[in-house]
């Protein structure tokens, strides 16, 4: 039996996705749903992050979002509910995920990881937000006093 989606509140896009199942329409998970609506203030001035950037010449790792002209990773790490393994628990996923963002720091790479803890108020999101733009302030400075040398 299906259970059918819970109904929607005026207030209802500010409240943390219940589900991290991925959207029919998009592909994109809640996670990355709610990563979007939080950054879309900050959407400008060259900060628009490509989604599902693949960094690696030879290998088809992903990044959630990336900015690469700074080379600033964004992850957003989904778990499962239910005592159930998915997504980035299981061992293998991990042993992955960790050979992924290894080669990134070899290629130059700065990443950020987040999960729905991290995500799971207002006030954390905020907090995340101002951590992304604090690591885009330093790579901008970084990269203009490389260029400046």
């Amino acid at each position: 039996m299906k259970v059918p989606p819970p109904k929607l509140s005026a207030n209802s896009r500010t409240k943390f996705p219940a589900s991290p199942r991925k959207t029919e329409k998009s592909g994109s998970s809640s996670l990355e749903n709610l990563f979007l609506f939080e950054w879309a203030p900050y959407n400008t001035g060259g900060y628009a992050f490509v989604r599902e950037f693949r960094f690696h010449p030879s290998r088809k790792f992903r990044f959630d979002f990336a900015l690469p002209k700074l080379k600033l990773a964004i992850e957003l790490d989904g778990f499962g509910y239910g005592g159930k393994f998915g997504g980035h628990q299981t061992p293998s996923a991990l042993a992955k995920d960790h050979e992924k963002r290894n080669l990134a720091t070899e290629l130059g790479w700065t990443g950020l990881t987040y999960n729905r803890p991290l995500m799971g108020s207002k006030q954390k999101r905020r907090n995340m937000i101002f951590q992304i733009l604090n690591v885009i302030r330093l790579l901008t400075l970084s990269t203009k006093s490389k260029t400046e040398s």
